[in-house]
């Protein structure tokens, strides 16, 4: 009797303790989509994390998909990519109401603004991104009525110079809208 006693305290111990972690899991959503480069075809993979505090990405390129080196990524308005080679379809970066470009401008970051990663010489790359300033839905949304861009340029970002950084012209693009 003791010994089932114990082993039902366990378990509700264990289940009221798990709850709290299962409630926080459950308010994680996730996405994927595919990264086209400049010849339209798929180079890589675009991971997202989305909870009510921001959003956590990976982008992974494939070996080939890029020139080695530094890149900069940022989050743009639109969610269209099919404007190869040049990603002028998904607009400019997402902006905070009276945000400068840029994490080291006075008046920075915008909302689409993401660190840089780097490309390996054999073109390769995997990073990890992440903003506070987005979310999946809500008043500065990725998944707004037309979508978002994650648009990777073909240099590094500065995050002074206004608009995008010194990044350069547009290597590659994903589409993030839900289908």
């Amino acid at each position: 009797m003791t010994r089932t006693l114990t082993l039902t305290t366990a378990l509700v111990a264990a289940t009221a303790l798990a709850a709290p972690a299962l409630a926080q899991e459950s308010e994680i959503e996730t996405f994927e989509a595919p990264i086209v480069g400049t010849e339209g075809s798929q180079i890589g993979t675009l991971a997202l994390r989305g909870g009510p505090n921001g959003v956590v990405g990976t982008i992974t390129i494939e070996e080939g998909g890029l020139p080695g080196g530094w890149h900069a990524a940022h989050f743009h308005h639109v969610g269209d990519c099919s404007d190869a080679p040049e990603f002028q379809a998904s607009q400019g970066h997402i902006t905070s109401e009276g945000a400068m470009h840029g994490y080291l401008h006075p008046q920075g970051p915008e909302a689409g603004d993401l660190a840089n990663f780097y490309a390996g010489t054999n073109g390769a790359a995997i990073a990890e991104v992440a903003t506070s300033l987005l979310t999946f839905d809500g008043d500065q949304a990725l998944f707004d009525d037309d979508g978002s861009a994650l648009v990777v340029h073909e240099g590094r970002d500065d995050h002074v110079t206004q608009p995008i950084g010194g990044a350069g012209s547009r290597l590659a693009c994903a589409v993030i809208e839900r289908q």
